[in-house]
């Protein structure tokens, strides 16, 4: 299995210093998705500076470099798109920023003219090889005491890499929603809980 090309910027050389507690911050998707958990990143860096904190994200969320790099957090970058489209119409110039499209990513020049789930397919392969690349490169010395992956919702993979790494594994969604729920939806939820109430009590009477 070749190399793949995962954007790494080795922020301070990956702090060259591998002996400390490494944390991996894996967050996939939109920006909504992604830079709550960039914020508890930069956070835990600044609260453990003997934590050599790291952050791997799609290439399409290349401005929290400089933030995260003032935190001294190291971003390492992903090819795949936040958001892969399930059109079976798609092109490559649907999934991936022009940016990227005609550059010195194979893989991507290689997508040319596939369309649809095979480009969609052929994505997520990439996508999980990429990862599997990335962590290995930051986890590529024994295991240390602290070392940890963090999730969200949308990098599950990173459950399968923790397993294969044997370190432990997190998942975490710092989302704070910005609106109280309607009285409608409130009303909504009760009747649900009723209905799930009566459904158990009905089967416990069997």
């Amino acid at each position: 299995m070749g190399a793949v090309p995962a954007f790494i910027y080795t922020l301070n050389e990956f702090k060259a210093v591998f002996d400390m507690p490494r944390v991996i911050f894996m967050a996939f998707g939109t920006q909504g998705d992604v830079h709550p958990l960039a914020a508890v990143a930069a956070g835990l860096a600044q609260a453990k500076p003997n934590c050599s904190v790291f952050f791997v994200t799609h290439t399409a969320h290349e401005n929290l470099v400089q933030v995260l790099s003032a935190s001294d957090v190291s971003v390492v970058f992903v090819t795949s798109p936040p958001i892969v489209s399930v059109s079976p119409s798609a092109s490559v110039a649907d999934f991936y920023p022009h940016q990227l499209i005609n550059s010195t990513h194979q893989h991507v020049n290689n997508m040319d003219g596939c369309t649809g789930m095979r480009c969609r397919s052929t994505i997520e392969d990439q996508h999980r090889q990429e990862c599997l690349t990335a962590i290995g490169r930051i986890l590529n010395r024994e295991r240390n005491a602290g070392d940890l992956i963090i999730m969200n919702f949308f990098a599950l993979e990173g459950w399968h890499l923790a397993e294969l790494y044997k370190v432990p594994c997190a998942v975490a969604a710092p989302y704070v929603i910005p609106y109280r729920s309607s009285l409608k939806k409130k009303n909504l939820y009760i009747f649900l809980l009723d209905c799930l109430l009566d459904l158990e009590a009905s089967l416990k009477g069997k």
